[in-house]
């Protein structure tokens, strides 16, 4: 049962040597002392969580869209691979705060604790999930497909036409200038507006995604599906939401790869890595022109643009160094309050509760790093989150749950019922993955997992289906 083929073994061995060799090879001597053990530290860990992975992989027999795989890379490059990047760059300054490094080694080092709960707790569920799987897989089959189908477009339409007006009023863009991109039309900002006051109706739009993923499945014309494509691309890139086109593409392709049921090849899996890494690029270059009305402009844009935008991305390690700075020496422990106690008073739109508290997790950067940070927005990871909550029993606690969550969702979601609306839950739960890890910000997290899934799962529970034969 766990075999681990000597082919992959020989191949891993020498990837992972190739790996450190490169590192070594371009070490910097003139380094700080501080900076040369947060490197030493970093390989280690690098390496001791690529072991780990490509154990669990091959173990497990797991394929490259398993949740473990998405959130593993992810994890992997943004807190021990980014950081080895940054001090061979000599990136290691945000915002004039210098030294965040000194606090490097333990983020680490609790990053590493914080991997080791998620995969032990997801290895462990899922080992006890699979003890319990039937033999007999169902298939489910869906009455009156053009009905949904017919359905989901009409819901999709006014969710699009209500972002459109969301944008036309805060913004001040006319339909030509969102239709174009920016490259035709013209715009009036507002300023009178906030986007706070519409915030609660616009995180609602965010059910395009879902609902383009249901009309995808039981649609049958070809066009709609690409204007509708096209059409929910346009309208996330103008708000500028990067993270919203990663969710949107990565559920599309891993919900097709789920239904044609076959072996996913890796170099599917890199193009396809390769062509988001250069949407995610342009949309960071051209987003401030976009939003200040000037219009897209790609004028400067290279290679080297698309590798700092994606390493910029996985960069957000430094806030979470901040954290560990600040917490609980400067600032206090918040405990339950932003993930809890905020997550539930987040929905009500402050035009109906005028007192409504703001955010207690910001105090944080303040501390650690100063209050541009703060005023840019700049966010913690996960992990930081989990850090300010709770401290490093935080982090194991919360990466275990991720874990155990991870593991609860494709045993249920794509291995126990073929069911096309288990099939989109689960493609939209993987791909946000990015988002959950890269921003540590539950209130906001919360209701975007519920946004992307209640639209399957009513769809699901109101339309009548039948078990048509056992596998």
């Amino acid at each position: 049962m766990f075999k681990i083929k000597k082919n992959n073994l020989i191949i891993f061995l020498f990837v992972l040597f190739c790996i450190n060799l490169y590192i070594i090879f371009f070490f910097q001597n003139n380094i700080s002392v501080i900076l040369k053990k947060n490197l030493y530290f970093d390989i280690i860990y690098l390496n001791i969580s690529l072991i780990l992975l490509f154990i669990i992989y091959n173990c497990l027999k797991l394929d490259l869209i398993d949740p473990l795989v998405f959130v593993s890379i992810i994890y992997i490059m943004m807190f021990f691979f980014c950081p080895i990047y940054d001090i061979y760059t000599e990136n290691t300054i945000v915002f004039g705060v210098h030294d965040l490094f000194d606090y490097g080694i333990s983020g680490s080092f609790y990053a590493l604790l914080g991997y080791i709960a998620f995969i032990f707790s997801y290895t462990f569920f899922r080992l006890k999930y699979r003890k319990r799987k039937s033999k007999n897989i169902k298939r489910m089959i869906y009455i009156n497909t053009s009905r949904i189908a017919r359905i989901a477009f009409i819901v999709w339409c006014l969710c699009f036409l209500i972002e459109m007006l969301i944008i036309v009023i805060v913004k001040g863009y006319n339909i030509s200038y969102i239709l174009t991109l920016g490259f035709i039309g013209e715009n009036q900002i507002q300023y009178e507006f906030s986007n706070s006051m519409l915030g609660f109706i616009d995180q609602a739009t965010r059910a395009i995604v879902p609902l383009y993923l249901i009309y995808y499945y039981f649609g049958e014309k070809k066009i709609l599906k690409y204007i509708m494509f096209i059409l929910n691309c346009i309208i996330i890139l103008i708000t500028g939401f990067r993270y919203l086109v990663v969710i949107f593409v990565l559920s599309v392709m891993i919900f097709e790869f789920i239904l044609e049921n076959k072996r996913i090849r890796i170099d599917k899996i890199l193009f396809i890595g390769l062509m988001l890494a250069l949407i995610i690029s342009m949309i960071g270059y051209t987003r401030n022109s976009m939003r200040s009305g000037i219009g897209s402009s790609l004028e400067g844009f290279t290679l080297n643009t698309i590798l700092e935008t994606i390493m910029d991305n996985f960069g957000i390690y430094k806030c979470y160094y901040a954290v560990i700075k600040a917490t609980p020496n400067l600032t206090p422990y918040i405990f339950a309050d932003q993930m809890i106690v905020y997550t539930a008073i987040l929905f009500v739109p402050r035009v109906l509760w005028k007192g409504k508290p703001g955010n207690p997790g910001t105090t944080v950067q303040l501390y650690g790093l100063n209050k541009v940070a703060v005023l840019s927005g700049y966010a913690y990871p996960c992990l930081g989150e989990y850090y300010y909550s709770f401290g490093l029993i935080g982090i194991i606690f919360f990466m275990g749950l991720f874990g155990w969550w991870m593991s609860k969702t494709i045993v249920k979601y794509r291995k126990s019922v073929r069911d096309p609306f288990n099939f989109m839950i689960y493609s939209l739960i993987v791909a946000v993955t990015f988002q959950l890890l890269i921003r540590g910000y539950t209130p906001t997290n919360f209701y975007l997992v519920m946004v992307l899934i209640i639209p399957c799962i009513l769809f699901k529970k109101l339309n009548k289906k039948v078990v048509v034969t056992n596998e």
